[in-house]
């Protein structure tokens, strides 16, 4: 007799192969599909032949996108001309020639990763990262996107991260092995906000903030923080994207309503495009219209982003939180023909040399056996040094030196220094508009009058009158002082009116009144600065 299997056995046989047959399937599908994102990321080879090579020495990783790396990401959310983590990696290659690395090149090497700028490619290569017991610390990334993804994963390995781009104030929350070497985006805001209200006198803000994948991270956090500042000043803010750009109706509302500041938080890629369509709404016009002046924010800095002052014709600030390599390295006899030749592209250089520097300082200062835990409690202790070019004391992963900087565009130069922000955005008076006429030869005399009633209740303010005409400066001269001769009759003396006048796009008139300790509103190109006294025949005074 044959022996028989009984049905529902050999149902439990069928079963079980189909399983083995859709596991087998979906691994080597699985598979397949990581062997395509390690070589989509340029990891496939090179990355983990050098974390697991037999050699004795420790290895700091320096990741961000654009770091020379033997084999680059080709994933890769913008064009690598605006990669930020080169400078970041010319950097850390300009402070490995120098004598604290020197001092532990034969116990240490570096080894270069570029990321791509893209948070799956940064998530894979720190997992490779933590799997090598040899890295002893990791430079990066060059993105908050990706700096946020990586992250987890040097968490649970406790592996110290000298962050040197990224800005987001999240990133150190409850992260005892982080070490950020920039100021954070609380203290740009209040750079770019400062700015915006107290300098460029802002009253009709718009900000616009880059909603991209690859941006969201870094630009989200800083427009909400400067709208919880100025945002009384902001009277329009708006979101956009990366391909397909869905800015044609922002770009029409920018202009049809009289924005006199634009403040773009994002990348330079994102700046470059958005303010190249931007300005096809202001140039050809009749009558022309006025730009906005602009300040970008910090992610904003890349190799030709002054084209937006030199060729698109906007008047356009950056803020910053260092200053050039070149021009902390120029020598007292460097002579200023040598200084123009400074790079327009240079961005974090200084933060990826102090970086490299700082993390060579507390690698000798460890006493006996070097260890992930010695090396951040080395790194958590203050070390000034000559060879670092700003001094860091961490709290909670931030350093306690707070600095921003704002920059002109079109020259690359600092022009207003952030160091000490204790004081803004606290009790200090703001000036305040108190009339517009766009027809100066107007006889309205209610703004005016609300400018005497202001000085006459608070006798340490001042006013300013700033007249501007589209052609002739003497005719903006002559309302100028018919403005003030105003004032006069109401018995305001001339000593707490000064006035600008010249001549502009269009002609315009704007009264400010500005209490002490105020701030004054930049002097516009092309106009001249009187005070009344000067102004004012001495026998109508």
């Amino acid at each position: 007799m044959k022996p028989t299997v009984p049905r529902n056995l050999t149902l439990l046989f069928f079963a079980l192969g189909l399983i083995v047959l859709v596991k087998f399937c979906f691994l080597r599908t699985g598979g397949e599909t990581l062997a395509a994102e390690f070589r989509t990321c340029g990891i496939a080879d090179d990355l983990p032949q050098q974390l697991r090579s037999s050699s004795n020495k420790l290895i700091v990783v320096v990741v961000g996108d654009g770091v020379k790396d033997k084999t680059p990401a080709k994933a890769r959310p913008y064009s690598s001309n605006y990669a930020q983590g080169w400078d970041l990696y010319e950097g850390v290659a300009n402070a490995a020639k120098k004598p604290p690395f020197d001092a532990i090149a034969t116990q240490v090497e570096i080894v270069y990763v570029d990321d791509g700028g893209d948070s799956r490619c940064a998530e894979l290569i720190s997992e490779e990262i933590v799997r090598s017991q040899r890295v002893i610390a990791v430079i990066g990334h060059a993105t908050t996107g990706t700096t946020k993804v990586a992250l987890k994963n040097y968490k649970k390995a406790n592996i110290p991260l000298i962050i040197p781009v990224a800005t987001n104030p999240e990133l150190t929350l409850d992260c005892k092995n982080c070490f950020r070497l920039p100021s954070n985006d609380d203290v740009q805001a209040r750079a770019i906000a400062d700015y915006a209200v107290n300098q460029l006198m802002g009253q009709n803000v718009y900000l616009v903030w880059d909603e991209s994948p690859s941006a969201k991270d870094y630009s989200e956090f800083l427009q909400a923080a400067i709208v919880e500042l100025i945002g009384s000043k902001i009277k329009f803010k708006q979101p956009i994207t990366f391909r397909p750009m869905n800015y044609d109706y922002l770009l029409k509302s920018i202009s049809y309503n009289n924005t006199d500041v634009l403040i773009f938080c994002g990348y330079g890629s994102m700046a470059r495009e958005f303010l190249n369509g931007l300005r096809f709404e202001y140039d050809g016009k009749e009558p022309p219209l006025k730009k906005p002046r602009i300040i970008l924010s910090d992610g904003a800095r890349i190799s030709d982003i002054n084209e937006v002052s030199r060729t698109f014709g906007f008047e356009a600030y950056l803020s910053f939180p260092g200053e050039k390599l070149s021009d902390r390295q120029q020598p007292p006899s460097e002579t200023p023909r040598a200084q123009e030749k400074t790079k327009i592209e240079e961005s974090y250089e200084v933060f990826g040399h102090d970086a490299l520097t700082l993390f060579a300082l507390a690698f000798k200062h460890v006493k006996g056996n070097l260890t992930r835990q010695s090396l951040r409690d080395a790194l958590a202790a203050e070390a000034p040094s000559s060879d670092l070019f700003y001094r860091y004391k961490f709290a909670r992963g931030e350093n306690v030196n707070p600095r921003y900087f704002i920059y002109s565009v079109g020259s690359d130069t600092i022009v207003k220094s952030y160091d000490d922000m204790s004081t803004f955005f606290t009790d200090k008076p703001v000036a305040e508009v108190i009339g517009v006429y766009d027809d100066i030869t107007s006889t309205d005399t209610a703004p005016l009058d609300t400018l005497a009633r202001h000085l006459t209740s608070d006798g340490s303010s001042k006013g300013l009158i700033i007249v501007s005409d589209d052609r002739n400066p003497a005719v903006a001269e002559q309302h100028a002082k018919r403005f003030l001769e105003r004032l006069v009759k109401s018995n305001i003396e001339p000593s707490r009116i000064d006035l600008l006048f010249g001549t502009a796009s269009k002609e315009q008139a704007q009264l400010y009144w500005i209490p002490a300790g105020a701030n004054s509103p930049a002097t516009p190109d092309k106009h001249k600065q009187v005070n009344g006294t000067n102004l004012m025949p001495s026998s109508q005074q």
